[in-house]
């Protein structure tokens, strides 16, 4: 039996590769995007603060642990657990710029003839590292999973097509659909980084 799960994360709409990464730029974006309907700018506290604020650092820079560390500076909320993003995505080159950074620092302890270098998975500072292929070349998003998540629509969780038989040892198959989009309860709590480079 194959089982295969569809999700789609993109905002209202037609797909468009060149779009997807729309759910976290709406989300972060500029003072006159709106998200869920409000523009920063619309939602004004008595103190003068803008609670709904995005954060964006739109200044070129060179990617180095020092651009990661400023962003989860940025995006603190609250001292203690879940207070600063915890999960960073970018695209592949800028991921294997930090690997390389970090390859540096590795200790090689072993006297083994052979020495393995290089990391298969990067977590700097607990804030896991992952590369994203839909992730526009030259940004950089830090995330705090205490404030996303999924909105899911009633009529498409988990939903089930018929089964379909398929030729030869596979045997049938089923489609499961889940229909939702990817939701922000903060914009303080996530960072946003464009124009960044790797040399």
């Amino acid at each position: 039996m194959i089982l295969r799960c569809e999700m789609c994360l993109t905002n209202i709409g037609t797909f468009d590769p060149e779009t997807l990464a729309l759910p976290l730029q709406g989300a972060m974006g500029a003072t006159d995007v709106e998200y869920g309907g409000i523009a920063e700018d619309d939602l004004v506290a008595a103190d003068g603060t803008k609670p709904w604020t995005a954060i964006n650092i739109n200044d070129a820079e060179l990617i180095s642990l020092d651009t990661l560390r400023t962003m989860r500076a940025k995006g603190k909320v609250r001292d203690g657990a879940n207070g600063r993003p915890n999960v960073a995505t970018m695209p592949q080159n800028i991921y294997d710029k930090i690997n390389s950074i970090l390859t540096i620092q590795q200790r090689f302890v072993s006297d083994k003839d052979t020495a393995t270098a290089g990391f298969t998975h990067l977590v700097f500072e607990d804030m896991i590292l992952a590369a994203d292929d839909f992730c526009p070349a030259g940004q950089l998003y830090t995330l705090n999973t205490a404030f996303i998540g999924f909105a899911i629509h009633q009529k498409g969780f988990f939903a089930r097509q018929p089964w379909v038989d398929l030729s030869g040892p596979a045997g049938r198959s089923m489609k499961i659909l889940w229909s939702g989009n990817l939701v922000c309860s903060n914009r303080k709590a996530h960072v946003s980084h464009t124009n960044v480079s790797v040399n």
